[in-house]
Formats: C-alpha cells, structure tokens, sequence
C-alpha cells in the first residue's frame, strides 16, 4: 500500500514554515540593500561655500545631480546633458538658475521615438543617443549628438525648449563631436573617428552649411575669413597657417583651445608627471599673454573676458582672459581630504552666470556675476 498522505494541519504548517522562511530571508536582502546605500550616502562627500566673494551672489544649489557635459548659461538658465535624482534616463535640460526648477527637457525616449508611433504602446531606444556638445549664446542653445548612423545638431530656444533648427553632419556618420566652438554668427564643428575627419561651419541661425573641411581636417578648431587662416590644435601646439602664421608649443597631453575675441584660451591636458594647465595665446602673433601651471581639475570656461576654471584644491578662480588678473576666487569646503581625481568637475559661465559642478558630490552650485 502507498504511504498515506499526512493530515490536512500538518500539511498547513509545513507551508506556514516555507513562507516565514522565505520571508525572513526576503527581509534580511531588503535590509541589507537598505543598509548599503546607506552607508554609501554617509560616505558620500559634500562641498559647501566657506566665503563668497562681493563679485558673485549665490542663487540656487541643485542636489544629486549628475552632469555628461559642461553646463551652458543663459536668460537665467543652466543646460546641461545629464540625469536628476534616481533617473536612468539620459536628457538635456534646462533649470532655472534661482530654484533649481526644471523649465523643459529633451530625453532619449522623445527624441527617438519614429514619426507616428502610437502613444499607447512603449518605447525604449534600440541605440544609445550620445550627446558630445553644448553651446548657448542669444537664446538659443546648441546641441551635437550622434544616433545610429547620423551626427547632427539640433538648435533649441532656451525659454521653451523649442526646437529651431537641426542639421545633419555627412552621411553615414554617427561619429562624436571633438570640437565645438560658436563664433559670432556661426558654430565651427570637427568630428573625428578612426581615418574619418571633418569640419564644418554652420550659420547660427538657420543650421545652413556654409564650409565644409573633409581633408588634413584632424585638428582644425578655427577659421578667419579676412584674412584667411586656418587654427589647429595637435597634442601640445597650436597652428595657426596661411596669412601671418604662427605656431606655439605649450605642451600637455591634448589641447582644448577656445576663442575669445583677441586670444585664444588653451587647456593643455595633463600627462602623467604634469598637471593640466590653461594658457592664453594673442589670436594674432600667439605670443603668451598668461598662464596657470599649478594644476586644474575641471574644463576652462571662457565669456569674453571672463575665464574660470577648477584648480586642483577645489578653489574656482576667476580670471580676467586678456590681462591674468584675479577677478575672483571662490573657495569651498569639502567634506573630505582629498577629491576623487575619476570624478567629473565642471565649469560654466556666460552673460552674468556662473556654473560650478563637483561630479563627487553630485552638486551644482549656480551664481550671478554683480
């Protein structure tokens, strides 16, 4: 005969036994997730303002932010490409500068969705939309990105977020932006892969091409017209060819120059014994007007005359572009000794706002220039 089946209670107790178990165990993993993040929150570093200078006013702190690009200011606005809070999703966004309020967003999601796509029926995007360039002047603000096969640039008013105009880079690209510049009227673009290269100059208005650069275009960063010269920047040299040239050595592992009127603002990346460092050329002749060797740890903002940056302490200098001088240094406390040199440190400024981000924290602090 078969074993008779055990009693209905019997048969209870050994369910209510399963579940308590699998219950305890089910607590014991909640709590020690809860416990990690956090122990990870405490340990988490923090920056706050010792001394604010008569030449900034403080306006908003936004937490727990996280930033790809340098931030781009304007009409009481910060952009950036990043992520608030828990979200996973990657978009560019603009906040206002005295509370931190979101004003409009662009996500990955919205800007890949196909043209009819029913709003019933969910979307995540087959490919990653990359964002490799920022830029803000008049209004607008100018984004590159790459999707798929394509490198574009979509021009969006910085009230709204309105899209105004948008420009595809080639065919068959898809490539990164490893320069991106506005000049008066026009945005200069160098997209660089593998044996691809090229650069273009864009009206700033409508988006139109106006030049086009697809040959010994690995370096190119500028152009003049009048006169016609030709500005590249290799490892540690800037170029300048054509009419009255000139070439400037400054060293570094990798240059990052910017345009500002009458000069030309250098960030010399570090190698492994130096530092980063900012140098001043003069547009014309590329004699040095000024530099800071002692380390910086951030990218080099530059507004006209106004150039501001990270140094390796923590302190944000301001300096006057064309003479050297101080206009400002702002020095925060930070929590810990040291600052997490894999971390992302950003600068931004532009009209009569500042932008300062600390990637360790995951702050951003924002300030108007009096």
């Amino acid at each position: 005969m078969s074993e008779a089946a055990p009693p209905p209670t019997r048969t209870l107790s050994r369910r209510q036994t399963w579940i308590l178990i699998l219950s305890l165990v089910f607590v014991s993993l909640a709590w020690i997730v809860i416990d990690q993040r956090r122990q990870v929150a405490a340990e988490r570093p923090y920056h706050e303002l010792a001394v604010v200078p008569a030449s900034l006013q403080a306006l908003a702190l936004v937490e727990d932010v996280t930033l790809d690009l340098p931030p781009v200011l304007g009409q009481d606005r910060v952009m950036f490409v990043g992520r608030l809070g828990d979200t996973e999703e990657t978009a560019l966004m603009a906040l206002d500068v005295n509370d931190g309020a979101v004003q409009w967003q662009w996500d990955e999601k919205t800007l890949t969705v196909p043209n009819g796509w029913p709003e019933t029926w969910p979307w995540s995007p087959p490919f990653a939309w990359r964002w490799s360039g920022l830029a803000a002047a008049d209004g607008v603000v100018y984004a590159v990105h790459a999707y798929v096969l394509a490198t574009a640039v979509h021009a969006y008013d910085i009230q709204t977020g309105e899209l105004q105009w948008k420009r595809h880079l080639g065919q068959l690209n898809g490539s990164d932006a490893d320069s991106f510049l506005l000049a008066e009227d026009r945005l200069g673009i160098r997209v660089s892969e593998g044996d691809f290269n090229a650069f273009y100059w864009l009206n700033r208005e409508n988006g139109y091409l106006l030049q086009q650069q697809q040959e010994d275009a690995r370096y190119i960063f500028w152009l003049d017209e009048e006169p016609y010269r030709l500005y590249e920047a290799s490892t540690d040299t800037v170029n300048v060819s054509q009419l009255a040239p000139w070439r400037r050595t400054v060293g570094g592992c990798g240059l990052i120059p910017q345009v500002a009127e009458s000069a030309l603002v250098v960030q010399a990346l570090g190698c492994e014994t130096t530092p980063a460092q900012v140098w001043v050329l003069d547009r014309q002749s590329g004699a040095v007007l000024w530099a800071y060797e002692q380390g910086v740890m951030s990218n080099v903002a530059v507004n006209g005359r106004v150039t501001a940056f990270l140094s390796t302490l923590g302190q944000l200098l301001l300096i006057d572009t064309f003479t050297g001088q101080s206009i400002a240094a702002l020095t925060f406390q930070h929590s810990s000794t040291t600052i997490a040199p894999d971390s992302q440190f950003f600068v931004g400024v532009q009209e009569d706002l500042l932008a300062v981000y600390f990637g360790d924290s995951g702050q951003l602090f924002l300030f108007r220039l009096l």
